[in-house]
Formats: structure tokens, sequence, C-alpha cells
């Protein structure tokens, strides 16, 4: 009996009201789907979020990374002027120092050579007075000679 009422499209009391409580559990399954649906679209919301903020954390941190690396650079480079003006400090030192000892020398051997200048200009003294004495002497020898002692010219 059952085709006889399926052939004209109908049904029973009992088959409509199960496919009725069917139907709410769906509608009231698909109600409760679309809360859920809802609820996963806020949390991926909230994950797109924090999965943007963490990208931008570490775009910060990559940035901060690469300028962390050029000060580095930038520090070793200065590391190594300095390094390479201590060096030259050094040698100037050992330089100067080596000057300075030439310097002392250089004025000890001046002050030897003033010494010797002084002696020698002495000594010129000396010999200028010696020669104007022994000048003067040939002067009155020679005077003596060629005037007439005995009254008689030459």
């Amino acid at each position: 009996m059952r085709r006889p009422f399926r052939m004209m499209g109908l049904m029973r009391a009992r088959s409509y009201d199960a496919l009725v409580e069917q139907q709410k559990k769906g509608e009231a399954r698909a109600i409760k789907l679309a809360q859920q649906l809802g609820e996963a679209r806020a949390d991926s919301r909230g994950w797109k979020a924090k999965a943007q903020e963490a990208h931008d954390a570490l775009q910060k941190a990559q940035a901060k990374a690469v300028d962390a690396q050029q000060q580095a650079r930038r520090a070793e480079t200065m590391r190594a002027e300095v390094e390479r003006r201590v060096q030259q400090d050094e040698r100037r030192t050992v330089d100067v120092e080596a000057l300075q000892r030439r310097l002392a020398d250089s004025e000890r051997e001046l002050t030897v050579a003033r010494e010797q200048l002084m002696a020698i200009e002495v000594k010129l003294d000396i010999l200028e007075g010696a020669a104007n004495v022994l000048d003067g002497r040939t002067r009155t020898i020679v005077s003596r000679r060629t005037t007439p002692e005995d009254g008689a010219g030459v």
C-alpha cells in the first residue's frame, strides 16, 4: 500500500513527522554550523591580525638586524682605524724619542764645536797680537836700515 500513496505524491503522517523532525534537526544543525562558521571567521580574522603583527615584528627585527650588522661593520672599521692610529702614534713616539736623543747629541756637539771655535779664536787673537808685535819690530828694523845712520843718503 505504500506504493499507491507514493505514486500520488502522498505520504503517511508518521513519515511526515519524522521528516519534519529531521528538517528541524537539520535547521538547528545549520544554525549551529553557521554560528561555528562565524566564530571560525572571527578566529581567522584574529589569527590573521596576529600573523600580520608577527610579520610586522619580524620585518622590524630584520631591519634592526641589518642595522646592527651595519653598526658592527662600522665598529670594526673604527676599531681597525684606532689600532692603525695607535700603531702610528707608537711609531711617532719612538721617532720623537730618537729625534730627542739626536737633538741632545747635536746640542752637545754644538757646545763642543763652539768651545773649539772660541779656543781657535783665542789662538788667532794671540797670533794676531804676535803678528802685530812682529810687524812692529820688523818695521822698526826696516825703517832703521833705510834711514841713514851715518847721515849719508842712499
